[in-house]
């Protein structure tokens, strides 16, 4: 009886290992979470690819929200001006951020040293500090009217993809490049 005991306990015990395994390697995963998303009052344009909005209590401060992969021309660029136009022209007087959730402020995944154009001030992340007093929040940025305005301002050839964008964006900015609007005129 003793060994016909011994040999169900080890049974049961290799039964439940090859149940874990299995379970951890092929169950049911949980859903990836959707991203943040927060809404703001547009207060101005400074360029091409960012926008300063109202934040904080009764929106008394105010912060800077950068577009997410796009870079627009510098300032003193022909086009600098008409990218900022158009920016502002798209997002109308609210917009809506969404970012990765606790990856609004700061850069994204990538680190500043895998990409040469991005500051170190721009990827940091504090999320313990409140929202006005972080670096630049970066992110996918809607207009009022729901379009996402990456896709808008590359559509109309206003900004440059960055290396790590999405093939969507990619895939605007060539369609753009094509048809020889903003940016690619020349």
């Amino acid at each position: 009886m003793g060994v016909k005991l011994w040999l169900l306990a080890i049974g049961v015990v290799v039964s439940l290992v090859c149940l874990a395994i299995i379970s951890r390697h092929w169950g049911c995963a949980a859903p990836p979470r959707p991203p943040a998303s927060w809404s703001f009052a547009v207060v101005s344009v400074p360029n091409g690819a960012s926008i300063v909005v109202k934040t904080g209590l009764r929106d008394r401060r105010t912060a800077t929200i950068t577009l997410a992969d796009v870079a627009a021309p510098p300032d003193g660029d022909q086009y600098a001006e008409p990218s900022r136009a158009n920016l502002e022209r798209l997002a109308g007087t609210r917009i809506r951020v969404e970012a990765p959730r606790g990856r609004l402020f700061g850069a994204d995944s990538q680190s500043p040293e895998a990409d040469g154009e991005q500051q170190t001030e721009l990827s940091r992340t504090d999320d313990t500090q409140p929202p006005e007093s972080r670096c630049p929040m970066i992110g996918v940025v809607y207009g009022e009217s729901g379009w996402c305005l990456q896709l808008g301002q590359l559509r109309d050839g206003m900004v440059r993809c960055g290396p790590s964008a999405p093939k969507q964006y990619k895939r605007e900015e060539a369609i753009a490049k094509s048809e020889k609007l903003g940016l690619w005129k020349e």
